[in-house]
């Protein structure tokens, strides 16, 4: 081996290497200004010249909140209730009445009874303060003088009426009321009229608002209020300020939530787009260094692949210039099955199909004018359908001439998927629009196949490729060179159809390619039509 043969490697790997940093270059920087968030220079109070809509969809936790504690006021304080405060005032009434009675039995077991104001004063004494203030001496008195019998009614009569109110819900609103209506029902209980005074002090000191505020259970109610108030969201497409209205402030914090006045936030698209051409390289990358092929095959298939793609993505690049006119379906006119066509006729078919897919994907960042987000996924499909067409009639059509009805399938499949969006998305285009749309989708179809026709010599020229259309010329029987054998060497010819037979039906029994075998077996003997004695089967009699 020469020295040059080293250096020779080394350049390649480093061309190598040169050829997948141009390609994600080129990648990054057309698709880089169709994924850069709009900043717009707007100003508080102005008015805006355009109707603004959200690129994305984001959460609005201050709405969120503000609907939340609008949910949580609007829960009305709640309350319990207790059933316990009506045993603990009736248990105030009868520790009362216990209290007279121990004292009128103290007071008749003694010889020198006490003065009435000395027993009142002990009653009072085992009385709560409350209640002390609440019930008088005068009344205290008088059920001290009563009978036995007159006690125990005058205690039934307050139980039973303070039982029945405070069996009700009291509230401190209604305390008044119900206190009144104590003393009304006391007094058609038939107690005594001596009595009735004190009965109704003890039964109007007993009633209290039973009815009152729970703290757990208002919180509790609230947080459930809160609970099901679902976040509010400003929706991707979601218009926030229409064309001619003023920018409030409300508008304006809208508009900052969504990153339209932030021009310096570049960070998070700039690394998607980065890690998806990381993905596409990787996929190119694994699908050409894994071929079993030298590295000056694989570097020259590399730059045929960048060149192709390149154009592709040029083409794009010019008719999504147009997009922001009227014309904003001009995506449909692009002939992006021209590349997946040609990657699989120049280099193979697995790297075509992949293509077809980053073709979609590109196109869908590229035509995203007039659609909320970055993806137009209309777009997308259509390239998607259109470039995997391009492939599947090209699968057994490899002849020049055959290219043409490809394109013609191409533009047939094109159309159907162009109806097809039309009736998923369910929209009302009038007859003009639908038609103009079918029609770019005809061109289409026939641009990709004769663009295929007109490129297809260039390339093989400029990279020597032995395409499989070339060998299919070159197997013409028309051929001047075969026509030179039949002609001249009639025997020859008949000979060598014999070996490109055999050649053709080994290599297919192994996996190899019986077309290139059938084409070598049928130039094989071309020099005998040169020089016939230089072949030892013409030199008999011959020195």
């Amino acid at each position: 081996m020469s020295k040059k043969e080293p250096q020779k490697m080394e350049r390649s790997r480093y061309l190598n290497v040169l050829l997948y940093a141009g390609l994600a270059a080129i990648l990054f920087v057309v698709l880089f200004f169709h994924v850069k968030p709009e900043s717009l220079d707007l100003d508080l109070f102005s008015v805006s010249e355009q109707t603004i809509y959200s690129p994305s969809t984001v959460d609005d936790q201050e709405a969120t909140e503000e609907k939340k504690q609008e949910a949580t006021d609007q829960v009305e304080d709640q309350y319990t209730l207790k059933k316990a405060y009506s045993d603990n005032r009736v248990d105030l009434i009868s520790s009362l009445f216990e209290a007279i009675k121990e004292e009128k039995k103290a007071a008749d077991e003694k010889e020198n009874p006490p003065s009435d104001k000395e027993m009142v004063k002990r009653v009072k004494e085992k009385l709560t303060s409350d209640m002390q203030e609440a019930v008088s001496d005068q009344s205290i008195k008088a059920l001290l003088q009563a009978s036995e019998e007159n006690l125990s009614f005058t205690k039934d009569s307050i139980i039973t009426v303070v039982n029945s109110l405070m069996s009700k819900e009291i509230t401190a609103a209604k305390l008044q009321e119900e206190k009144k209506q104590v003393k009304t029902e006391l007094e058609n209980n038939s107690i005594p009229s001596k009595y009735l005074n004190a009965a109704k002090e003890i039964g109007e000191f007993a009633i209290i608002p039973n009815y009152v505020f729970d703290p757990v259970a208002t919180e509790k109610k609230r947080q459930e209020a809160a609970d099901n108030i679902q976040p509010v969201q400003i929706k991707q497409g979601q218009i926030l300020v229409e064309e001619g209205e003023l920018i409030d402030r409300e508008v304006y914090r809208k508009l900052e939530l969504t990153g339209l006045l932030n021009s310096s936030n570049l960070i998070k698209p700039v690394s998607g787009l980065m890690i998806l051409i990381g993905l596409f390289l990787a996929a190119i990358i694994h699908s050409l260094e894994t071929r079993k092929k030298s590295l000056v095959h694989k570097n020259k298939s590399l730059l045929l692949y960048s060149l192709i793609f390149t154009i592709i993505l040029v083409i794009m690049e010019v008719f999504s210039l147009f997009q922001e006119t009227k014309y904003t379906t001009i995506g449909y006119v692009v002939p992006v099955a021209l590349g997946t066509m040609l990657i699989k006729l120049l280099i193979n078919e697995r790297l075509a199909i992949f293509s077809g897919l980053v073709f979609a994907l590109c196109g869908s960042m590229m035509f995203n004018q007039g659609v909320t987000g970055v993806f137009n996924y209309v777009i997308c499909a259509y390239y998607l359908v259109s470039g995997m067409a391009g492939i599947l009639f090209l699968r057994k059509h490899n002849a020049r001439s055959k290219i043409l009805q490809a394109g013609l399938s191409v533009a047939l499949v094109n159309v159907l998927a162009v109806l097809s969006i039309t009736l998923i998305q369910n929209s009302s285009p009038s007859g003009l629009e639908i038609g103009v749309n079918l029609m770019m989708a005809i061109v289409s179809g026939f641009a990709s196949s004769i663009l295929v026709i007109g490129l297809m010599p260039v390339f093989e020229s400029m990279f020597g490729i032995l395409s499989t259309m070339k060998l299919i010329e070159l197997s013409n029987p028309n051929h001047p060179l075969l026509k030179k054998i039949l002609t001249e060497t009639p025997g020859t010819y008949h000979h060598s159809v014999m070996v490109a037979n055999l050649a053709d039906a080994a290599c297919e029994a192994v996996g190899a390619n019986g077309l290139l075998a059938r084409v070598g077996a049928y130039y094989h003997d071309i020099g005998k039509t040169k020089r016939p004695q230089y072949f030892i089967e013409n030199q008999m009699n011959i020195d």
